[in-house]
């Protein structure tokens, strides 16, 4: 596959959620109205996965012309010691970010696990098979693997501007200031997954920081 087709794939991947986001409200068209916010979430579910199952196809098809083949991305000796140093500086933010909100050691109590952890979980898996998966796999098969990291970050980043945009069109108000600042974290988080990736060959590490890094923030910092 040509360089100019993998970047129309990694757009078409930005637009795709712009459809799908729960961002308009399809949740209650699908589900109706459920307790619990039960909607919102079997939506979410549902949505990733929709989103992620092209990617999937295109990984299965094209692991001739990738780094890593469809099998090896969960078969591949993982390395560990980069997953743990990685889990350690995640962890290190999330107690800072803690203590800066909350002025000492906080949970959040009223986090309902069984909603959070399928839905953490489902973006972990989706997100990564698609920017790290399939973007960055399949560009570091024909470019230096930091240059891969950096461009499928970018998309990566990207993925999280079209429910700012769908906001702005709805209700007529843009977070600027927020969408940027997220926008420098994710391309941080982006490339720190990726690194994880071109370490081990294996997309579960990315995955699980991923996770972490994700349902952590909500779990220690609210």
């Amino acid at each position: 596959m040509s360089t100019r087709k993998i970047h129309f794939t990694l757009l078409m991947s930005v637009l795709l959620w712009a459809v799908l986001t729960n961002a308009w409200g399809t949740s209650a068209l699908v589900f109706g109205t459920l307790p619990n916010q039960w909607d919102n979430y079997l939506y979410g579910y549902l949505s990733r996965l929709v989103w992620a199952l092209p990617f999937i196809l295109l990984i299965i098809k094209y692991s001739d012309q990738l780094l890593v083949d469809f099998k090896a991305l969960f078969t591949q000796r993982p390395d560990w010691r980069s997953v743990c140093i990685v889990y350690l500086l995640i962890t290190f933010y999330l107690l800072a970010g803690m203590a800066a909100n909350h002025g000492g050691f906080w949970v959040n109590h009223e986090l309902n696990l069984l909603q959070e952890l399928p839905k953490f979980l489902i973006v972990g898996f989706s997100e990564e098979i698609v920017y790290r998966g399939w973007g960055m796999n399949v560009l570091a098969a024909s470019m230096r693997k930091n240059k891969a990291n950096l461009i499928a970050s970018g998309y990566f980043v990207l993925l999280h501007f079209p429910s700012y945009f769908i906001h702005w069109y709805l209700e007529g108000s843009l977070a600027l200031s927020v969408m940027l600042t997220q926008a420098v974290y994710v391309l941080i988080l982006g490339l720190v997954f990726g690194y994880l990736f071109k370490k081990s060959k294996n997309i579960l590490p990315a995955m699980l920081i991923h996770f972490w890094s994700d349902f952590g923030s909500i779990l220690l910092i609210g």
